[in-house]
């Protein structure tokens, strides 16, 4: 399996055909030994032109025909012509990938990682491409769940509906963090009354031992996988906390074989034993009592009448009574009803919340005690059509204010946002008018106006994870509320404002620069107003001209449409003064950035003290090529290499784009500025293939007044100029902004034409992953492994068994608990460690008998007595075999056992491959048998293949 810094090939096969039998064996020799050296450089610097760091590229197969190769000249033209034909194929294979009967799959890291997680609980293992650097399964999850939470909640849900072996796996395997965190995520609302029982029940069972459990943190990986069968199967419409802990205490007396009657005295007997003395939660007591009267009711066979709840009725108190909804108890069962009941009757509860009108002093102290979940689903009940935009413009609103560091008080943002939607619940509306109202109501709550809130909102940095396609689209309405409000200004005020700002920029410029940060702010501040109102500034500008201190923002504002906007003799001049600079002052000015270009690390020095404003990005831009700048940021980082050649490639297509208010200049200056920013600040992720499209759509959108749908559609017309990389991207941009397009269409044609059958919930059809290939549990693909070298001690491997008393005398397993523990005993042996993620261990559920896709536990616990025999049996492997010298368990360890490998399932058995070392020839002088692998418990044999 050839491997190229991040890339992997799992087969390589070559198709030759040769003209003399004689030169056959010296054509094969120079073929792997062409193969062995230069095979994977070659290809290596092909796949880093062409794959970012921050995607991967999954392609089922390739195939490359290199013509007719001199012999004479092998090792030459293989090298031209394997570069020439991989370039060619990858780029057809993205442009058309249908064409050759192929497709090719591009993943950003975060679906990367989710489409890993889903098959890890699917088969048992990672994929083959799994790569070290990405962590192990845990630390995968634990970013996913920081960075990726819907979507992976999503898989996992459909994951766990489809089998328990997945539920099992994710308890067992998941770590405790990432188990509470999952919780919380499915459970939003009764989340934490979860994760109190299941801590309460491991504690009674670490004091009192309830159950025969092996250890308490096996226990409690079992709690988990009962919590997870009630919330993905048996859950009810509201959550239960008493089903819900009758409901574990049955799973848990099934799993250790007690009644549960028998189990449940127990724990009431433990809990009366350690309340006294250890500290429990009440509400756990209280629940315990409430099940226990239950179960003595159902004794006494007392015939009742089950009656069911109102939830309706109890909904409607919870809203009316803010007192009842003081206790964290009603809270949480407030916002599990309005989660659920809005799913049962849409309808219905759309009544409930416009029954209660536009009364804010009615509905901010709700608000209070409504969870963000509860919010969006109150907020689609009143306008399904708009509710994804309006909830996401009162978080984007929440961010920006965040930035600027002023306070928001989030309720009163909701409620601003709620009452709009409440009034104006039979009318037309846009995004432009609720924006405005929330604007409004916020400027009067901090008492000022709302041009001065928006100035400040405008020119504040926007971070990354802003600026998509969606939050491109509520900018843009920020702006056009700004402009609105500006057009409300009487015209004196305006200009008297605008002067204001171009003297306090003066000064600055004039007194020099102290602030840079606020003079950044400023800056920002009088490039909006040039861009937006280039006539209002023109007249403000003749008042008191400072066209010196000016001439800073100009090369850059005065584009398009402002242009236009000033009379030509004007614009002429300051256009002229911006690219005006003595022959002298330029030609040292090149000189000097010649030298540094030479010294990166100097001048990367030089652009983060010295850059201020876009002026001087320009004349950087003019003294050094994009190219220039490439070359210096890939031989100070060899990592951005790869994608500063895609970079450059760009920049040079954007040369044919152009648009109504953006020239090509523009878009290739915007390219250029991001670069620096990038390398000054050292946030590569900024110019990533897919982040690269987002600032630049952000930038050209939000600051330059072109419409998103412009945007893309100019781009679309020159996509060819593009290179494939960006091509790819821009198609998955494009994509999405139609699918979204769609969307809205869909749920505007759906709310108007099926209002009157809203309550039926759409059925979304999902494809279950693991139901689809229920019936094809084979692995088509190779698995890799770390631990080949286990296979050295198959010869102890039965005896090790028997002495740890998980064989019985016809050399079967005991019970399900000793084979799955056999798994761990293992793997001591191999890495000394007693705990071991699942992915780690394909051979030794192999040599256990168990399948791949049956989940074992985490760990086992060792006593001194079983780490003793072990010890004892590799002093004995390590005396039978004399070649090695003397040798330490664990170096014994790193040098045979810890090694790679690759396992392959065919029809009638497994086989597996071991990577090849140096000393190796040592095996030739050992006692061992591994060949040939078969043990009576083993449903196919293992054959080895160990090159030495």
């Amino acid at each position: 399996m050839p491997q190229t810094n991040q890339h992997l090939i799992s087969k390589l096969t070559w198709d030759t055909v040769f003209d003399s039998k004689a030169h056959g064996p010296a054509l094969q020799d120079r073929l792997s030994d062409w193969s062995d050296f230069h095979l994977q450089q070659e290809l290596s610097a092909v796949f880093d032109k062409f794959c970012p760091a921050a995607q991967t590229w999954r392609i089922q197969s390739l195939e490359l025909d290199l013509g007719n190769i001199d012999f004479d000249h092998l090792e030459t033209e293989l090298a031209v012509k394997l570069r020439q034909q991989l370039n060619e194929k990858l780029i057809s294979l993205m442009l058309y990938p249908h064409q050759y009967g192929s497709d090719i799959e591009i993943l950003d890291e975060k679906r990367s990682h989710v489409q890993l997680i889903r098959y890890f609980l699917r088969n048992g293992v990672l994929p083959w491409n799994h790569q070290t650097n990405d962590g192990s399964l845990n630390q995968i999850l634990t970013l996913q769940l920081q960075n990726n939470q819907e979507e992976l909640l999503a898989m996992l849900k459909e994951a766990g509906l489809s089998a328990e072996l997945l539920r099992r796996r994710m308890a067992w395997q998941f770590s405790e963090p990432n188990m509470v965190s999952i919780i919380m995520g499915m459970e939003p609302n009764v989340g934490g009354q979860i994760i109190l029982f299941s801590n309460e029940l491991t504690k009674i069972q670490q004091k009192e031992r309830v159950v025969q459990a092996s250890s308490t943190t096996d226990f409690k990986k079992n709690v988990w996988f009962w919590v997870l069968n009630y919330l993905l199967t048996e859950r009810g419409t509201v959550f239960n906390r008493i089903q819900f802990m009758k409901s574990s205490i049955v799973q848990m007396a099934a799993h250790y074989n007690m009644q549960y009657d028998q189990l449940f005295e127990l724990i009431e007997l433990s809990v009366a034993k350690l309340s006294s003395s250890l500290s429990m939660q009440p509400d756990f007591i209280l629940t315990l009592q409430l099940l226990s009267k239950e179960n003595k009711l159902a004794q006494k066979k007392r015939v009742s009448v089950e009656v069911e709840e109102d939830h309706w009725l109890g909904l409607k108190i919870l809203f009316l009574n803010q007192s009842l909804r003081r206790t964290a108890g009603n809270r949480t069962r407030f916002n599990d009803l309005v989660t659920v009941l809005s799913k049962r009757d849409k309808v219905r509860f759309k009544q409930l919340i416009v029954a209660f009108e536009n009364n804010a002093e009615f509905w901010l102290p709700l608000i209070k005690d409504l969870s963000y979940h509860s919010l969006r689903i109150i907020f689609t009940a009143v306008n399904d059509s708009r509710s994804v935009i309006l909830t996401e413009s009162i978080l984007f609103l929440n961010r920006l204010l965040g930035r600027v560091k002023e306070e928001s008080d989030r309720n009163q943002l909701w409620c601003s946002g709620l009452m709009f939607l409440l009034e104006h619940k039979n009318e037309s509306f846009n995004e432009t008018a609720f924006l405005h109202a929330l604007i409004t109501v916020l400027a009067e709550n901090k008492q000022h106006s709302a041009m001065v809130l928006l100035d400040q909102l405008l020119v504040v940095e926007v971070p990354t994870s802003l600026k998509t396609l969606r939050h491109t689209t509520l900018y843009q309405t920020l702006v056009s509320v700004f402009r609105m409000e500006i057009s409300r200004m009487p015209g004196l005020q305006f200009k008297k404002h605008l002067q204001q700002l171009m003297e306090l920029f003066h000064l600055q410029i004039k007194e020099g620069i102290k602030d840079r940060k606020g003079f950044e702010l400023l800056k920002n501040k009088l490039e909006n107003y040039i861009i937006l109102q280039p006539k209002a500034f023109m007249e403000a500008l003749k008042a008191r001209p400072y066209q010196r201190s000016l001439e800073l923002l100009l090369p850059l504002a005065i584009t398009g449409k402002t242009y236009t906007a000033l009379d030509f003799s004007t614009g002429r001049a300051w256009s002229s003064k911006a690219d005006t600079r003595s022959e002298v002052e330029t030609q040292a000015s090149k000189a000097w950035l010649a030298d540094l270009k030479n010294r990166p690390e100097q001048f990367l020095d030089f652009v983060k003290k010295e850059l201020i404003v876009d002026t001087q990005l320009v004349w950087l831009q003019k003294m050094i090529s994009f190219e220039g700048l490439s070359t210096m940021i890939g031989s100070q980082y060899p990592a951005q290499q790869s994608m500063m050649f895609v970079l450059v490639q760009f920049y040079q297509g954007l040369e044919f784009v152009s648009m109504s208010k953006v020239s090509a200049a523009d878009l290739q200056y915007l390219l250029f500025k991001k670069v620096v920013k990038a390398w000054t600040s050292g946030n590569w992720k900024l110019i990533t293939a897919e982040n690269i499209w987002n600032e630049l759509i952000w930038e050209i959108c939000s600051k330059r007044g072109v419409t998103k749908s412009e945007f893309l559609r100019r781009m679309h017309a020159h996509q060819s100029m593009l290179p494939p990389v960006m091509q790819l991207t821009f198609k998955s941009l494009w994509a999405q902004d139609r699918s979204a397009v769609q969307e809205r269409s869909s749920i505007q044609g759906r709310s108007a034409v099926q209002s009157d059958k809203s309550s039926q919930s759409k059925p979304v059809v999902t494809k279950s992953p693991a139901a689809a290939e229920q019936n094809n549990n084979r692995i088509n693909e190779p698995i890799s492994i770390r631990n080949a070298g286990l296979v050295l001690l198959n010869s102890y491997m039965v005896m090790l068994l028997r002495r740890l008393n998980l064989l019985d005398e016809k050399m079967a397993f005991c019970n399900q608990e000793s084979q799955l523990a056999a798994v761990h005993y293992l793997q001591f042996l191999v890495t000394g460690q007693s705990h071991t993620e699942e992915s780690f261990l394909p051979l030794n559920k192999l040599l256990c008998g168990i399948s791949l896709s049956q989940p074992v536990k985490d760990g086992v616990s060792l006593s001194a007595e079983d780490q003793l025999l072990i010890e004892g049996l590799f002093q004995a492997v390590i005396a039978h075999w004399p070649s090695i010298g003397k040798c330490s368990m664990d170096g014994f360890r790193g040098n045979w056992l810890v090694r790679d490998g690759l396992l392959t399932e065919k029809e009638d058995r497994w086989e597996l491959t071991v990577d090849k070392r140096a000393y190796d020839l040592l095996i030739n002088r050992s006692p061992f048998s591994f060949s040939i692998i078969r043990h009576p418990w083993m449903d196919k044999p293992v054959h080895v293949h160990w090159p030495y």
